[in-house]
């Protein structure tokens, strides 16, 4: 999935197929990276968060990437700044999904 989706970026559509003047066929990116399931360390402390970082190539509005690691899920935004002023704004309103659905699951 994860080559797929590199496939269909802007970048490499518009260079392979000499398109880069055309829109897009998306503009938002969504990737899961599965990290280890047990906790990690490094010299006996353990890693309390992971800060995923990509990159929203030319075309795109967002990119989201979560990076899984132990029992927790941590995500990463990148926006464009023309179509997204306001990204902070979308951080704010998915922690808020996020506590209503641990909150419906009885987390």
């Amino acid at each position: 999935m994860a080559l797929g989706m590199m496939l269909l970026s802007p970048v490499v559509f518009g260079g392979v197929t000499g398109m880069s003047a055309t829109r897009p066929p998306f503009n938002v990116c969504i990737s899961n990276v599965p990290g280890s399931r047990n906790p990690l360390y490094a010299n006996g402390a353990r890693l309390q968060g992971n800060y995923p970082m990509s990159i929203a190539a030319n075309g795109q509005a967002l990119n989201i990437t979560l990076v899984s690691s132990g029992d927790s899920l941590d995500f990463g935004l990148v926006g464009c700044r023309s179509a997204m002023p306001h990204l902070q704004r979308m951080l704010a309103h998915l922690e808020t999904s996020l506590k209503d659905l641990e909150q419906a699951v009885g987390l």
